[in-house]
């Protein structure tokens, strides 16, 4: 099946991104994700942040009401416009935000930034391991020798094999009467349905990136081992987690 890493401008519409918010379910998916993000930030002394797949605008007010000057980015123009309205409101301070495509060096904010942060299982609308690298050699370069990427995805390899259940809506959508839908389409390629009241189902297509597969790249990219937690910084479960994050350094160059 040939797919486009950048399929996901048309699939991320007005109509998704209308819901989106209603699907994320901004209170409670801060009390699933916890501390998790602020402490190992903090922890490694950063301060200045990259949003490098905002979605909305969740994480960049997040650490923006926790004191880090963020700077946010998205490469559906939809998720852009909704990011800045809600970060008008909600934010601490100010947050820029604008169009930055991975792919493409040149669209990226100028760094370095102390942490680069890539959520949401973001990566899975990459679909080559050339576009991978390709993205995460991008984040290297905008970070200082030491600094922090943390980078998460769904656990495809607990999915694919039926360890876990197709469905989720504990960790990454929460919101009230929302679901989501998952039905492998190859192996290496996974259908997201979403569902929220009120709204017509959204579907995106993904790549089905195994653990180790991003754990290379990232290696392969400028970057030190990763190491795995699961949601809320418990630790990695290959056979429970739902979501896989990497917290990879900055190798010196």
């Amino acid at each position: 099946m040939q797919t486009s890493s950048t399929r996901y401008r048309d699939e991320y519409d007005t109509a998704l991104v209308a819901q989106w918010d209603a699907l994320l379910g901004w209170t409670d998916r801060r009390a699933a994700e916890g501390s998790f993000l602020v402490d190992v930030l903090s922890a490694r002394r950063a301060r200045s942040v990259l949003d490098a797949a905002t979605g909305t605008g969740f994480h960049a007010v997040l650490l923006s009401q926790a004191g880090f000057a963020v700077t946010a980015i998205d490469g559906a123009a939809e998720m852009v416009e909704q990011a800045r309205r809600n970060i008008a409101t909600m934010a601490a301070r100010a947050v820029p935000c604008a169009l930055g495509d991975w792919l493409d060096h040149e669209s990226l904010p100028a760094g370095p930034f102390d942490a680069v942060i890539c959520m949401g299982n973001s990566i899975a609308h990459l679909f080559s391991r050339a576009d991978l690298e390709r993205a995460l050699c991008n984040f290297r370069r905008l970070l200082g020798d030491g600094g922090t990427l943390v980078l998460d995805h769904r656990n495809y390899d607990a999915l694919l094999a039926g360890r876990i259940s197709a469905q989720d809506r504990t960790y990454c959508c929460t919101g009230l009467k929302a679901s989501v839908d998952l039905a492998v389409v190859e192996p290496d390629v996974v259908d997201i349905t979403y569902r929220t009241a009120g709204h017509a189902p959204a579907t995106i297509r993904t790549r089905a990136w195994a653990t180790g597969e991003v754990g290379a790249a990232i290696r392969a990219s400028g970057f030190c081992a990763p190491v795995l937690y699961g949601p809320r910084g418990v630790g990695f479960d290959p056979d429970g987690s739902e979501f896989v994050i990497h917290v990879a350094t900055a190798a010196d160059r």
